[in-house]
């Protein structure tokens, strides 16, 4: 497998030049998903995947080291990484390259990938939930506890007053919201 096969099916998949001297979030992807793909199924040293994309050995080391890991997090990113490695297995098959042993490694590591982003996924929509569940109590007890105030205050009025609230305000009251209702 060479590093012009990998960046001919990236850039038909992807319809960008990723080449192009441009840091829109797209390109920089592919460039990544380029660089990650290079490494791991070509012989190629840095230099030479580089020079591809005009961009220098530093550039592909930071990718492979920093980007990409945070980059497999990302949906989209990874929606695109499967499916041009999906582009460069058959492509493989039909040039005749055999997959490695430390190709299958790479497998066993996408698929430790998927779970991890599908338990990130998972974690997030969790915490949302428990997020909104600690608000709802929150506004439950501090409805709870107003209404444990003004009970306390009611019971601390004299029994003449207290007959004077329930006549003149608390009726008058339930009977107007029971007929919104």
């Amino acid at each position: 497998m060479t590093s012009q096969i990998i960046y001919d099916i990236i850039t038909e998949y992807s319809g960008l030049n990723i080449s192009k001297k441009t840091r829109k979030r797209d390109y920089i992807q592919y460039r990544c998903i380029y660089y990650k793909l290079c490494v791991t199924h070509t012989k190629d040293v840095y230099t030479e995947i580089s020079k591809l994309v005009n961009k220098d050995h530093a550039t592909v080391t930071y990718n492979i080291n920093k980007l990409y890991d945070v980059q497999i997090k990302n949906k989209v990113f990874f929606k695109r990484l499967t499916d041009i490695k999906k582009t460069l297995l058959i492509k493989a098959e039909t040039i005749g390259y055999k997959l490695a042993v430390s190709d299958k490694i790479i497998n066993i590591n996408e698929a430790i990938d998927i779970l991890e982003l599908k338990f990130l996924n998972d974690t997030e929509s969790l915490k949302a939930k428990i997020r909104s569940l600690k608000y709802e109590l929150k506004e439950k007890k501090r409805d709870n506890s107003l209404l444990q105030n003004t009970i306390n205050d009611i019971y601390k009025l004299p029994k003449d007053k207290i007959e004077d609230l329930c006549l003149n305000r608390i009726n008058p009251y339930l009977k107007m919201n029971t007929i919104k209702a």
